[in-house]
């Protein structure tokens, strides 16, 4: 099975480090479904936004992106890619990812990068 299989289904955020710090985060689940995924923000009304994720299994730390499309005031739409690494063991995600938006880190780490 792969870990695109594996993740199907609904996880729940234990923790958020940002910037070697532990950080609240308003998104209290994702939710994988097929080659989508949602981030549950009960703040929301809607409850979030769905995006698009792809998987790299292959590279070392393995790599997930997601892409989220938004509507633009000209009728048109924009995408964002949100690059992150990413450690699947059983039931426990580990995800670290790019300050804003940016390339892939390094490694997975709580350490403050600069």
């Amino acid at each position: 099975m792969s870990d695109k299989d594996d993740l199907q289904g609904l996880w729940k955020i234990e923790s958020m480090m940002h910037r070697g710090q532990t950080v609240g985060y308003s998104t209290t689940h994702w939710e994988f479904d097929g080659d989508r995924v949602l981030e549950l923000i009960p703040n929301y009304v809607d409850g979030g936004t769905w995006a698009t994720f792809t998987l790299d299994e292959t590279a070392n730390p393995k790599r997930m992106e997601q892409a989220y499309t938004f509507p633009t005031d000209d009728g048109g739409t924009r995408t964002q890619s949100h690059k992150q690494c990413y450690e699947l063991s059983g039931d426990t995600l580990t995800v670290g990812g790019a300050v804003v938006y940016g390339d892939y880190p390094p490694e997975i780490s709580d350490a403050v990068s600069t």
